[in-house]
């Protein structure tokens, strides 16, 4: 029988967990030079012939901008890959642009 798995990565940016730009850094993961977030996750998968999950945090809309989140969502479903979407909502309320 042919072992199974699910993958499952999430795709987010919080405020804090980067030095600077989090997007660049925590997303696409660029440091010192090289590359270690989603296209080289989507590299290794693509070499081995796997689909994955990716979660997407939809507060990052709020914190970056419908364009930035919409241009990794659209990198991520051009790889072939699942995109579905989780909500840190406690950024909502942070940033005070509740309607």
């Amino acid at each position: 029988m042919k072992p199974s798995a699910f993958l499952s990565f999430d795709v987010e940016a919080l405020p804090g967990r980067a030095a600077a730009d989090p997007i660049d850094t925590l997303v696409w993961g660029r440091l010192n030079g090289e590359e270690y977030g989603i296209k080289r996750i989507c590299r290794i998968l693509r070499e081995y012939g796997l689909k994955a999950n990716f979660l997407i945090d939809l507060s990052g809309c709020l914190l970056y901008g419908d364009r930035v989140i919409g241009e990794i969502g659209r990198y991520l479903l051009g790889e072939g890959h699942e995109l579905h979407a989780h909500l840190h909502s406690e950024w909502v309320v942070r940033t005070g642009n509740q309607r």
